[in-house]
């Protein structure tokens, strides 16, 4: 019973070690070379105006949450519907309904 946990303790390990090890290796093989031109904003090729620090409305959050909450909860909610629709037509009444397999 042990051994099936160690098994899962040494590729969790060697992931961590790998994680660690290409950090290591980007960090040592990366060129280090910084500029002022190369820490700047880039705008897709023009030329940043003004500050980047601006406020939005916080309608925009909200109604982005909503959409994704009422998606989301539409995409699991439709599959359910369906199957109860096909459990539905096949039974008319509550015997039908235990027999058919849609308890």
């Amino acid at each position: 019973m042990h051994f099936q946990f160690a098994n899962v303790l040494v590729f969790f390990g060697l992931g961590v070690v790998l994680v660690g090890l290409m950090m290591v290796l980007g960090s040592l093989l990366r060129p280090k070379n910084p500029e002022a031109r190369k820490l700047g904003t880039y705008e897709c090729g023009e030329l940043p105006t003004g500050n980047a620090w601006i406020n939005f409305n916080i309608r925009f959050y909200v109604i982005a949450l909503v959409f994704v909450i009422f998606d989301v909860e539409l995409a699991f909610v439709y599959p359910v519907a369906v199957v109860f629709r096909d459990c539905w037509r096949g039974a008319r009444d509550c015997s039908r309904w235990r027999k058919s397999g849609c308890s």
